[in-house]
């Protein structure tokens, strides 16, 4: 009897946009080919020594209370001759941390692996350079530029969102052969065009309102909140979504506004982050990969705040690059920029279109198709 072809997807809990990736891909296979086994698994959970908990512990951490040391290692680690030498000490990490998931990958013994995390790619690439695995190996990049930290010899083919990201792994060493660009793969949901009225009526919300959907992701971090006040403080004729996450103080502030009859709709965390993306007319949050590539292929511009020194500001500098959005750098900036497009639609119309160049639709598929049909043995 034969056994079903044996499909790895592989993320680190480090931030959100690694597993949206992999779970898109995965909501592909499950969709077009039910046939295969379809595992979507956490590397961080497979270490030792509690290391995935301090891995994310750090990396939020860093992010939140000293973003400025993020974005110091981020760039210094992207020197050529500095990761060389960090590669080495990085490799005999992994290799200490990583035996559980050595030893999961060998008794899985996956037809396909796919990585949306580099710390999967690496040691991947370690146990195929090795000869003690022999799948198929694929890293899908989920930032808009690459690092040097995304590379590994033992790979045999990079799924990149730009022509850029492609020329920055070729400059870091990768043959263009092995790489190709189709796009950061999402949830169908953020590529299918519902209608946005009937969302609005669904939401409670004026259908001829400009709006303008807050987020910052699930812990609500950042000036959202000074940014809404000063929205309504402005007077401007617009609907204001606000996404606060887990942040109950921040919810409750603004609550206070929405309690004198101002624009303002408040949610917690959320799972139809989607309607809420199609029901605005501008997305204004952080610079992540997946967030970007989401609200991109709903055709949503977007401004995005303060993006972290490291990955965020370079997919800033990309949405800039394509006039797919802007980058705000203070709160009257922001309101600048609703104010500006609230009152020039045309000029919101260009930058949705430019959105379009930016970020192709159903790329999830066209990525599951492609390694289907490239990677059958």
């Amino acid at each position: 009897m034969d056994h079903p072809r044996k499909i790895l997807i592989l993320y680190a809990s480090a931030g959100h946009g690694h597993e949206k990736a992999a779970r898109a891909l995965e909501e592909i296979y499950l969709e077009s080919y039910p046939d295969r086994e379809v595992k979507v698994v956490d590397t961080l959970a497979l270490t030792s020594f509690s290391a995935g908990r301090n891995y994310s512990a750090v990396y939020y951490f860093l992010i939140k209370r000293a973003p400025w040391l993020w974005g110091f290692f981020y760039h210094v680690l992207d020197v050529p001759w500095v990761y060389q030498v960090v590669k080495v000490l990085r490799r005999f990490w992994n290799r200490l941390i990583a035996k559980p998931l050595e030893a999961f990958l060998i008794a899985e013994n996956p037809s396909v692996v796919i990585s949306t995390h580099f710390l999967s790619t690496d040691v991947v690439g370690r146990l195929k350079s090795e000869g003690r695995i022999h799948s198929s190996h694929l890293t899908v990049v989920t930032d808009y530029l690459p690092h040097w930290i995304w590379t590994e010899e033992c790979v045999d083919a990079f799924i990149t969102a730009l022509p850029e990201t492609k020329e920055g792994l070729v400059e870091r060493g990768i043959p263009g052969e092995k790489i190709r660009v189709m796009g950061i793969p999402v949830e169908r949901k953020f590529s299918e065009k519902l209608s946005t009225n009937q969302i609005r009526l669904d939401l409670g919300v004026p259908q001829n309102r400009f709006t303008v959907l807050l987020t910052s992701g699930g812990e609500a971090v950042g000036a959202i909140g000074r940014i809404a006040e000063r929205l309504l403080e402005a007077d401007l004729p617009l609907q204001a979504l606000v996404v606060c996450g887990w942040n109950k103080k921040l919810f409750n502030h603004l609550n206070a506004w929405a309690a004198q009859g101002k624009p303002i709709k408040l949610f917690g965390f959320v799972d139809n982050m989607h309607e809420l993306m199609q029901a605005s007319d501008l997305v204004i949050g952080k610079g992540g990969g997946l967030t970007v590539t989401e609200s991109l292929s709903l055709r949503r511009p977007m401004i995005i705040f303060r993006p972290l020194p490291g990955q965020e500001a370079r997919n800033a500098a990309c949405l800039q690059r394509y006039q797919a959005g802007f980058v705000a750098s203070s709160v009257e900036e922001a309101v600048r920029f609703v104010r500006e497009f609230s009152q020039a639609p045309w000029k919101l119309a260009a930058v949705q279109e430019n959105a379009v160049r930016m970020v192709p639709r159903f790329a999830s598929k066209e990525i599951v198709d492609w390694i289907e049909n490239e990677f059958r043995t």
